[in-house]
């Protein structure tokens, strides 16, 4: 990835796990963003956009959580930080 990406999502793995099991929605996922420009994710119905956006915005429901990889922002990765701050690091400026 690019050291000079505005977002930088590297080797991203999203599971849903419950007491039976848990399995990948996410798995692996890679992409970078220079600042200004746009970027399109397209798949088909049920293929993950939206799980795999969510994780990068760390919007999970209860029972997911992020396993591995790595989310930067502006330098910063964002999965090491607590939720209140992270909230307060990509607030739109």
């Amino acid at each position: 990835m690019s050291d000079d990406a505005l977002l930088s999502v590297e080797g991203l793995q999203m599971v849903f796990e419950n007491k039976y099991r848990s399995f990948a929605a996410v798995d692996d996922l890679s992409f970078s963003v220079q600042r200004g420009q746009t970027l399109g994710i397209v798949g088909e119905s049920g293929s993950g956009k939206t799980m795999a956006l969510h994780s990068v915005m760390r919007l999970l429901p209860n029972q997911a959580r992020i396993s591995k990889g790595k989310v930067i922002y502006k330098g910063q990765d964002l999965l090491g930080l607590p939720e209140k701050i992270c909230e307060k690091s990509v607030a739109v400026r």
